[in-house]
């Protein structure tokens, strides 16, 4: 519920910071919106619905959910890259675990290898 009210607080300032007939937001807002879109549809909401709770167009959700759903089917993930961490210092081990984040963005830490190859198989 603090979920819902905090996206509606961010679509309606959204709103506000951009008067007119076309509501634009951020990538970020958009985003943590399909994120939750997907989450209330998966457990039985329907998108109208969702879409009237977060104050937005049924359309606009729609088609949000749609792009996000061929980008997830495309074949390619995009990916970022990040600089190796250095080496610990003496005495101190060496983390080798693992970051996994779904294409919803779902960020899973602290893996090991062969946890992140059993939970990635169960998520087929």
């Amino acid at each position: 519920m603090e979920e819902l009210t905090r996206l509606q607080k961010a679509v309606e300032e959204s709103r506000v910071a951009w008067p007119g007939p076309r509501w634009r937001c951020s990538a970020e807002l958009r985003k943590e919106i399909v994120v939750y879109a997907r989450i209330e549809v998966a457990s039985g909401a329907s998108i109208r619905g969702t879409a009237r709770q977060l104050g937005m167009s049924v359309n606009t959700l729609a088609r949000w959910l749609a792009e996000r759903q061929r980008e997830a089917s495309s074949g390619f993930r995009p990916v970022q890259m990040e600089p190796e961490q250095m080496e610990p210092e003496q005495g101190q081990q060496a983390s080798r675990n693992l970051v996994l984040v779904s294409p919803d963005g779902y960020r899973v830490e602290g893996l090991e290898v062969e946890q992140v190859l059993t939970l990635l198989s169960r998520l087929r």
